[in-house]
């Protein structure tokens, strides 16, 4: 029997439903190695005007080509 919330064995006993969600749900969470969560943020471009960036993105493809 699957007991989700709302469903009436939950409204009727909702002691145990939290018991059991509670061993469900880890304490406390780490990264990897019980070591702390790594967050890698994302850097926002440098501005750049349409011409730079047009003049950019053919640098990237004609450098692209040349590697294949």
């Amino acid at each position: 029997m699957l007991l989700t919330a709302g469903s009436r064995s939950t409204d009727a006993n909702p002691t145990a439903f939290l018991t059991l969600v509670g061993k469900i749900i880890p304490l406390q969470v780490t990264g990897k190695d019980c070591g702390p969560i790594q967050y890698q943020g994302i850097d926002a471009p440098a501005k750049e005007t349409r011409e730079e960036w047009l003049a950019r993105q053919a640098k990237e493809r004609e450098e692209k080509q040349s590697v294949h």
